[in-house]
């Protein structure tokens, strides 16, 4: 206890601070990050185990899955232009709906192969161009997935 005595008390609050941070860095954060990664594999289960190496249109199923559950994610939130973010994630989920409808459809015509590259060439545009955003009263020119990177 001589120690604690002769530690003033800046020196005793910089100590404790210390050992909470190394506490919340070292225990807490590796526990809440392995937690959330068996429930990230429970959640995404079903999308993993159809996953096959020469299945592309797994890629489109785990895009509109990862989709669907930032969408999801986006009810609850209350910061600058949530709702409008929301409403283009949940636009690109209805883009690849259509195009799931347009591939699964049994007759595929030239007319149908058309309408697909344009929901192609739409689901792309929406993601990757450039595009100019309000961001609380600025303009931002990016584009939506750099949006929402960031």
């Amino acid at each position: 206890m001589k120690i604690l005595e002769d530690l003033s008390d800046s020196k005793w609050e910089a100590f404790k601070w210390e050992i909470n941070w190394k506490w919340q860095h070292f225990i807490i954060y590796p526990l809440r990050s392995a937690e959330n990664g068996i429930k990230n594999l429970w959640k995404y289960r079903k999308v993993i185990w159809e996953d096959r190496w020469w299945d592309y249109s797994f890629l489109m199923t785990m895009i509109k899955f990862k989709l669907k559950d930032t969408a999801k994610g986006w009810d609850g939130a209350h910061y600058i232009n949530s709702d409008q973010d929301q409403t283009e994630i949940l636009r690109l989920v209805e883009i690849l709906n259509e195009i799931e409808d347009l591939e699964d459809d049994g007759t595929f015509t030239d007319k149908d192969s058309i309408k697909l590259k344009e929901k192609y060439q739409e689901f792309g545009e929406a993601l990757f161009s450039i595009r100019e955003f309000d961001r609380g009263g600025h303009k931002v020119k990016t584009n939506l997935v750099q949006l929402l990177w960031d």
